[in-house]
């Protein structure tokens, strides 16, 4: 059974993104409404080996769903570098851009995905991790499992194995991503876009300080005016 399929219009949408990532200002080099951005991109590549490791494997997207313009890099980036630990509705195969609809959960999302993917992999000692916020929009149709009783399975904590199948099929068959209650934040939703071209290019808004005390994610601190109060997660 497929899910059924939904308008999502979020006027603002979040996501937290590590700060080591900067932007690549190549990509707005190489990609623009006017060039074929495939063809600019293996011209480049061969004389800047730099590109590759910036831009990723940009072969991922179809020209067809690809988000080309100023700062595009922020989306297309979360399709042409793939984890391959694979997250929850993403197998490893290939790479998907989540977002939350406030910035309470996307900042709770980040803090449990961060841990499970490296800080905990890792055995990191204790650390502060800055983060950038970025916040765009959607409207899009997407597929709903926001009904979380017809969905169980792909709300397991840990175990990733229906959410990953039932993503892949979808995605298989060019849906545009998935609309689903967060696992971490009460009452909080989240989306995973399959395609680039699903989502507005984002802009870049607070940067947030994530406190990992060698076991998980205690506090978090916005960068503003010198402030620093901590706020417990």
């Amino acid at each position: 059974m497929s899910p059924p399929l939904s308008n999502i219009q979020w006027n603002k949408t979040y996501r937290l993104i590590n700060s080591c990532h900067p932007p690549c200002d190549v990509w707005e080099d190489i990609i623009s409404d006017s060039v074929d951005w495939r063809l600019a991109y293996e011209i480049e590549a061969m004389s800047n080996p730099r590109i590759r490791q910036e831009v990723g494997d940009i072969s991922l997207v179809p020209p067809e769903r690809m988000l080309t313009g100023p700062d595009s890099w922020w989306v297309v980036s979360a399709f042409t570098h793939i984890n391959p630990q694979g997250s929850r509705f993403a197998d490893g195969t290939y790479g998907a851009y989540y977002a939350a609809h406030d910035f309470q959960t996307a900042l709770k999302e980040k803090a449990y995905g961060f841990i499970k993917q490296f800080m905990s992999a890792t055995d990191e000692p204790i650390a502060d991790i800055t983060c950038r916020t970025l916040v765009g929009e959607i409207n899009n149709q997407l597929h709903d499992i926001r009904d979380m009783e017809n969905w169980p399975e792909c709300y397991h904590e840990e175990n990733y194995t229906h959410s990953q199948k039932l993503a892949r099929e979808l995605k298989d068959n060019d849906s545009n991503g998935i609309v689903y209650k967060s696992v971490r934040n009460n009452n909080g939703e989240c989306f995973v876009a399959f395609w680039p071209s699903v989502v507005t290019i984002p802009t870049q808004e607070r940067h947030v300080v994530l406190h990992w005390n060698g076991e998980t994610v205690t506090s978090y601190f916005e960068i503003k005016d010198g402030n620093q109060e901590r706020i417990e997660l």
